[in-house]
């Protein structure tokens, strides 16, 4: 469902929005739309290679079991393991919950503040970006991760994503040379593609 609704907010035309309002509003519409059309397209890539990854747990043979699967995310609360570490309290390797799910927030974290967005919403897109996967995406294969939900917006989001977007903004500057630009790209690649591509943000 939130992920449909960030498609929905993403696909609605500049045209569409009404006449009356400033054009610092048609502005702050469209960065927010540029977040969530990143957003979509990050959860849709991660589906898409999950199951490239693991096709007997995620690719189209597993979809039969997905009405149960998403009965139980919406009837049981996310999966903590006490018979396990912290990072591996889903069952899954701590390197999937630690470095998977840090890069996952920190990239929606990132386009956020890079389109403006405060701390505060850039937090609310990555938590919001983390409940669509565990609950949408990743919910109609297995039970929502506990530890996923938590670490993806909090570590990845405001401790990995705020350092990445402090990184680039403190290599901008008036006079940037080669190596600030490719500096600039590592630190926010997809970031960079996308306004070559001609984003706003």
């Amino acid at each position: 469902m939130i992920f449909a609704l960030l498609i929905a907010a993403a696909s609605v035309p500049p045209e569409a929005l009404p006449a009356s309002r400033a054009p610092g509003i048609d502005a702050w519409n469209a960065d927010r739309r540029v977040v969530a059309l990143h957003t979509a397209a990050i959860l849709l890539g991660m589906r898409v290679g999950a199951a490239a990854l693991w096709p007997a747990d995620y690719g189209p043979r597993s979809l039969g079991d997905a009405p149960s699967h998403l009965r139980e995310a919406a009837s049981r609360p996310p999966l903590f393991r006490t018979d396990r570490s912290l990072l591996e309290s889903d069952g899954d390797p701590w390197t999937i919950n630690v470095f998977g799910h840090g890069a996952f927030g920190s990239e929606i974290y990132l386009r956020s503040r890079q389109c403006g967005g405060a701390p505060l919403e850039a937090f609310a897109w990555s938590a919001g970006a983390a409940i669509a996967w565990e609950y949408g995406l990743e919910g109609t294969v297995k039970r929502p991760s506990a530890i996923d939900l938590a670490w993806t917006p909090i570590v990845g989001g405001l401790v990995i994503g705020e350092l990445r977007f402090r990184a680039y903004r403190a290599l901008e500057g008036p006079e940037s040379g080669l190596l600030r630009r490719i500096a600039r790209a590592v630190v926010d690649p997809l970031g960079s593609l996308e306004r070559a591509a001609g984003t706003r943000c």
